[in-house]
C-alpha cells in the first residue's frame, strides 16, 4: 500500500475510502512515466515524489530551496532536482 511507504506524517496518507483507493490504484500506472512535482522538496510534495518514484516513475522535483532539494537528492538518488521558482514566467 502506498501509504505504508510514505514518510509524510499527514493524515491523508492513511485515509481509506473510494478516493484513497483510486489514488493508490492510479499510482500503479506510473511505471516508466515522467512525473514533475512542483514543491517536491518537502511535505506533501516530497511524499508525492517519493510515492511516484516507488511506483517506477522518473521524477523531477522542482522547488525554490536549493538546500532542501540537495537533501532530497542526497537521500533519494533517483530523483532529479531543479531549483527554480515555478511562479516566475521565465521558469522552464
Amino acid at each position: 500500500m502506498i501509504s505504508d511507504r510514505l514518510r509524510c506524517p499527514y493524515q491523508w496518507a492513511c485515509l481509506d475510502g473510494p478516493a484513497a483507493r483510486i489514488a493508490r490504484w492510479s499510482m500503479r500506472l506510473l511505471q516508466g512515466q515522467n512525473v514533475i512535482v512542483v514543491g517536491g522538496s518537502r511535505g506533501v510534495g516530497r511524499s508525492i515524489a517519493e510515492a511516484a518514484l516507488s511506483e517506477g516513475a522518473t521524477v523531477l522535483a522542482v522547488a525554490r530551496s536549493e538546500q532542501t532539494l540537495a537533501d532530497l537528492a542526497r537521500e533519494t538518488t533517483s530523483v532529479k532536482a531543479l531549483a527554480v521558482d515555478a511562479t516566475v514566467e521565465s521558469a522552464p
